[in-house]
């Protein structure tokens, strides 16, 4: 079965060479950045989950981030000799349904309003209570540090922008560099 899906990936590779292969991976990258985005919108009834369990989630949401940003570097120079590492602004943030109710108190000359904001739980099957997750924002990403094979300098610029637009980060927070002998014209 791995031969299968190895032959299958290379004919695809074949097909899609140079500037094809790379918007192909592009393409595929943002599509992917895309549906991280939006699933995380998309399951309002998710439960609140423990803090071992979001800093596991984030460890694999930065794996999958710079796994995509791997695969667009390789599509760019065409080398499988690629590193890349991420880092986060910071971890996931939830944001949980809540009722807010307001009472006026007191006569005509002097009143005061009380508010009582509490979160909307819901009861799961073992009788436990969690909040009811209303969204769920990934991380932002802070910066990306990529090291690959021999770079021209051309190479350099044409990473660099192809891994801000596909995420949307300024070009200083994007550090390419090869690892060339001399170094020389290979870092932005």
């Amino acid at each position: 079965m791995n031969e299968g899906v190895a032959r299958r990936f290379e004919r695809l590779r074949q097909r899609l060479s140079g500037k094809r292969r790379a918007v192909a991976l592009l393409l595929l990258g943002l599509c992917g950045l895309g549906l991280l985005r939006f699933s995380s919108h998309a399951d309002a009834s998710q439960t609140q989950r423990p803090a071992d369990t979001r800093e596991a989630d984030d460890a694999a949401y930065c794996a999958a981030l710079e796994a995509k940003i791997c695969a667009l570097v390789e599509g760019v120079t065409g080398s499988r000799d690629v590193r890349v590492a991420l880092t986060l602004d910071a971890g996931t943030q939830y944001f949980y349904t809540d009722e807010t109710k307001r009472a006026q108190t007191g006569g005509s000359a002097q009143t005061s309003e009380n508010t009582e904001q509490t979160y909307v739980t819901v009861r799961s099957s073992d009788g436990g209570e969690t909040a009811l997750l209303r969204t769920r924002a990934m991380p932002t990403v802070r910066g990306v540090a990529i090291v690959c094979g021999p770079l021209t300098k051309d190479a350099a610029v044409e990473i660099r922008n192809t891994v801000t637009t596909a995420l949307g980060v300024p070009d200083k927070c994007v550090y390419v560099v090869g690892r060339n002998s001399n170094r020389k014209g290979t870092s932005e």
